[in-house]
């Protein structure tokens, strides 16, 4: 077990304040079987120091393993327990050159472009995409025509059924401010060029980690919106667990929130709602995100009572030479009755269909993607159906 003595000496000596320098020869002869042997029991206590805190002890063994014999397991430790010692600009540039294989198995770029997020985002990482968008019917309004309101057949005509072309810009900052601390910061904003039109949305996000228990979360969080014709804030807060299931992640939550609208048609109130999220990460060139969430809302004007059921489902493809992603979103809404104040049943219910597709190839360091949305509303209570249309394109 010649190997495994060199290397253990070294630690040896390192402990003792004196730095050698060794090379590992691992040649393959007739003790082949042996030294492969060594080779795995000389990696297998790097780990074991890794895993008791003793970093420099791990990377002495690692590096000289590394030198013998230029592995991607190895290469890939290395960049961990650098990360693990706080070592980030090492970590960051082992990382980077591992990503450069174009041929690298999707499990393995997914966990390395995890680690590279947040070496990131403990320094505060800035992001931003910008896109232009063409968007018709972007206030849901309904069509020319006649609609039976309270019994009463009337005429609505639709004066503004004009395509809107408009630019994007979404803007966000990221930092981890320690083990179980993270903070967000973001800018959502649309202008239309031929419209006095423009949707401004800012939001931030405290997450809060190990709360009480290992897997708990707290997550307050501000949202503040501007429109044409509506101005509104939201604070809430959402507790959320983790449940770890083979190779996906259920999180159920909790969140009680409540607006506070200055302007336009909106009410002021309180919401809560239990959700279940659930991610999947199989080991193929995909992922997946779905959600159900059950809402209650206690609204000021009273005819805005109601309980909202959500479904949502995400799901992202990323080969090699391009990424296509997909979401299906429906949000049913039931309100609280007011015995024949409407003469019928009131809903709302919005069906919404996303499709992005992104090349892989970058434009100023970013990439390209075109884009569709399709949104359906059926409404009651504000007597119509309306479609919506966009298409997009921008730089993510």
């Amino acid at each position: 077990m010649l190997v495994v003595k060199e290397v253990l000496t070294k630690v040896h000596l390192v402990r003792r304040g004196r730095i050698l320098f060794l090379l590992l020869l691992i040649t393959f002869h007739s003790y082949a079987t042996t030294e492969q042997l060594s080779f795995r029991d000389a990696f297998d206590k790097s780990m074991q120091l890794a895993n008791e805190q003793r970093y420099n002890e791990s990377l002495i063994i690692l590096n000289t393993l590394f030198s013998a014999v230029p592995t991607l397991r190895i290469h890939l430790e290395l960049g961990r327990v650098h990360f693990l010692t706080g070592n980030y600009a090492e970590s960051l540039q082992i990382f980077t050159k591992i990503l450069e294989d174009k041929l690298l198995p999707y499990p393995v770029r997914q966990t390395v472009l995890v680690y590279l997020d947040t070496i990131n985002e403990t320094k505060g990482r800035w992001d931003f995409n910008i896109g232009l968008t063409a968007t018709k019917n972007p206030k849901l309004q309904p069509k020319t025509g006649i609609y039976n309101i309270f019994g009463i057949p009337l005429e609505y005509q639709n004066t503004d059924e004009e395509t809107y072309f408009g630019f994007t810009n979404n803007l966000s900052f990221s930092r981890i401010l320690n083990d179980s601390t993270s903070f967000n910061l973001g800018l959502q904003y649309t202008s239309y060029f031929n419209r006095i039109s423009e949707d401004t949305v800012v939001y931030s996000d405290l997450l809060i980690q190990n709360v009480l228990h290992q897997k708990l979360s707290y997550i307050p969080f501000v949202q503040a919106r501007q429109t044409e014709s509506d101005e509104s804030i939201l604070f809430g807060n959402v507790i959320r667990y983790e449940i770890p299931y083979s190779q996906s992640i259920l999180l159920p939550e909790l969140e009680v929130s409540s607006t506070d609208v200055s302007e336009g048609s909106g009410s002021d109130g309180l919401k809560s709602g239990i959700g279940l999220r659930f991610f999947s990460f199989p080991e193929q060139d995909f992922s997946s995100e779905t959600t159900l969430k059950i809402e209650r809302y206690a609204m000021e004007k009273i005819l805005e009572d109601r309980n909202t059921l959500r479904i949502s489902h995400r799901r992202k493809l990323t080969p090699i030479s391009s990424a296509l992603e997909g979401t299906v979103s429906i949000s049913l809404a039931e309100y609280d009755e007011i015995d024949g104040f409407w003469g019928k049943e009131r809903k709302d219910e919005v069906g919404q269909i996303n499709l992005e597709y992104c090349f892989q190839r970058k434009v100023f360091s970013r990439n390209p993607c075109l884009g569709y949305t399709f949104l359906h509303r059926e409404s009651s209570i504000k007597f119509y159906s309306a479609k919506q249309d966009s298409v997009f394109i921008r730089l993510r």
